[in-house]
């Protein structure tokens, strides 16, 4: 077995010494979840536990408690983790959440000890990860308008307010915004990540959703002209509550079917322009409420020198081009920290409904406004296969990228009959007429957007969890952690790119971690690229 570089013994005196120096939290696990996994529980089983207990945490946004259970997470995890692989992931995967906790917060040099001694060398940049911080956003009238006129002249990223009408908004949201809607329940989401319908921009809708692409398409035109030779749209959706505060992992947005010899690309089709449509508006307070970055990166390039941050609000609509690395930041929750005195489950519902009523929401609805409703369209200049339509077996539906959109007389699936078309009106000039006039908006620059992990000389106040007790603890921490937040060099994005796209064309039997070196050099070898959409 791999042997530990300092003994148990030698370990958790100095974790266990952060305790008292931790800011007290409104209340200790113990009262809130009962203290499960602090007695008569072994090693696995209490770091799982207290995994858990910062998850909860985190969504309650009370990052005093996370921090102290995820290093109590770590010190019973690397008692054992030098003969257990298992207890060596959950180690990992603890000293990177309190590794993100602390960009979030700023404390950026403690962070990176920790990341240097899981062997990550590259991360997103502070200005990223600290985006409610960074007061990036807050821009007099003069600077908003010169903003929006430079983000404008680099015709990579755009963003508009006022891009859905008002009446297909309120459809759209009454039909999905419940994580049970029959367009969820039978596409078997969350379970299944992604599935995607292709839209002849040609044809006539048979939904409101391809309504509403009807609508959006002189939008985009505007902005890129080259979208007028579109022929299809592909879409899709996502669905996020605040506990699914991880965001969305760094992709390129691509058809992992076919290729191109077109150049740009690296031989990989991309649509044209990709748009994100925001339908709904989870508060800052939400572990959902993430921004969007896009990165001035595409596959085979140099790392971005610069990124684009753009926040979720209903009725908005992101536009980029369509070979640009891009994602979700990982959600950073309200802290009640300083808010109230007693810190209760109750207190925070409390508050997070005040938060929900301050963006004009009833607050009996703030559990629907804390969802993330987003919806996705490529735009295709690119030959792309039409799929069959979803079917279903055993049971199960069978679901993949750019399907056809189940007949109207199809009376295995429901959830077209609950986004039934509005007809002419709903992408036509009374459409127009009832939606707000399209204004383009500030987009919250980063730069720089990647930075190195540089580990502080001086001892840092998280010195007795900074080095893994042995080389399994390290070996365990992922390729392209959270996401692309944290990697192992500058290049690894776009080896996840490769990997992901060598699984989806079944050239892997699984999804796990690999040779992403190997990887590579075949893919490379074929032309390929990656998608995780």
């Amino acid at each position: 077995k791999p042997q530990c570089s300092a003994s148990p013994a030698d370990l958790l005196p100095p974790v266990a010494a952060l305790m008292p120096r931790l800011p007290v939290g409104r209340a200790t696990t113990g009262r809130i979840f009962g203290g499960v996994g602090r007695r008569g529980a072994g090693p696995a089983q209490g770091a799982r536990v207290l995994l858990e207990e910062a998850e909860r945490f985190r969504t309650l946004g009370w990052s005093c408690d996370e921090e102290r259970s995820l290093i109590r997470a770590i010190a019973q995890a690397d008692a054992e983790a030098s003969i257990s692989p298992s207890l060596a992931r959950v180690s990992a995967d603890a000293r990177l959440r309190l590794a993100l906790l602390l960009c979030q917060q700023g404390k950026s040099r403690d962070a990176d000890s920790i990341l240097a001694g899981l062997g990550y060398h590259a991360r997103l940049s502070d200005m990223a990860l600290t985006y409610r911080k960074s007061g990036a956003s807050e821009l007099t009238a003069k600077e908003e308008h010169e903003e929006v006129a430079q983000q404008q002249a680099q015709k990579r990223v755009f963003a508009m307010d006022g891009a859905v009408p008002s009446e297909v908004l309120r459809r759209l949201r009454v039909a999905l915004e419940a994580p049970s809607a029959p367009f969820w329940a039978e596409h078997l989401y969350p379970e299944v990540d992604f599935f995607s319908y292709l839209f002849d921009l040609k044809s006539s809708p048979t939904n409101l959703v391809e309504e509403l692409i009807l609508h959006l398409k002189p939008l985009v035109v505007q902005r890129f002209p080259e979208v007028a030779q579109a022929h299809s749209a592909e879409w899709w959706m996502h669905n996020k509550g605040s506990e699914q505060w991880r965001g969305h992992g760094l992709h390129y947005d691509c058809n992992e079917h076919a290729s191109t010899a077109s150049p740009p690309g690296n031989g990989v089709a991309y649509p044209a322009v990709s748009a994100v449509v925001y339908l709904s508006e989870p508060p800052p307070s939400s572990g959902a409420a993430g921004p969007t970055l896009v990165l001035d990166q595409s596959l085979g390039g140099p790392a971005a020198p610069e990124g684009y941050l753009v926040a979720p609000r209903r009725g908005r609509m992101l536009l980029f081009d369509g070979r640009l690395l891009h994602g979700v930041l990982p959600g950073i929750a309200c802290s009640v920290d300083t808010v109230g005195k007693s810190g209760s489950p109750a207190e925070s519902t409390t508050l997070l409904a005040t938060r929900s009523s301050e963006h004009g929401h009833g607050v009996g609805h703030h559990v629907h406004d804390l969802r993330r409703l987003t919806l996705m369209v490529g735009w295709w200049t690119e030959p792309v296969e039409r799929r069959p339509g979803p079917e279903a077996a055993g049971g199960r539906a069978v679901l993949e990228s750019n399907m056809t959109v189940p007949a109207s007389g199809d009376t295995s699936w429901s959830w077209p009959s609950t986004l039934r078309p509005m007809g002419a009106a709903a992408h036509g000039a009374t459409a127009s007429s009832r939606a707000p006039v399209p204004v383009p908006v500030p987009m919250s620059r980063v730069r720089p957007a990647w930075q190195a992990v540089t580990a502080a000389e001086e001892v840092c106040h998280y010195s007795g969890i900074v080095a893994p007790p042995c080389p399994l603890v390290q070996q365990g921490a992922p390729f392209f952690a959270m996401g692309g937040v944290f990697l192992r060099d500058a290049g690894e994005a776009d080896r996840e790119a490769l990997r992901r796209l060598q699984w989806a064309r079944g050239l892997l039997p699984t999804a796990a971690a690999v040779d992403c070196t190997a990887i590579a050099t075949s893919a490379v070898a074929h032309g390929a690229c990656a998608e995780e959409k």
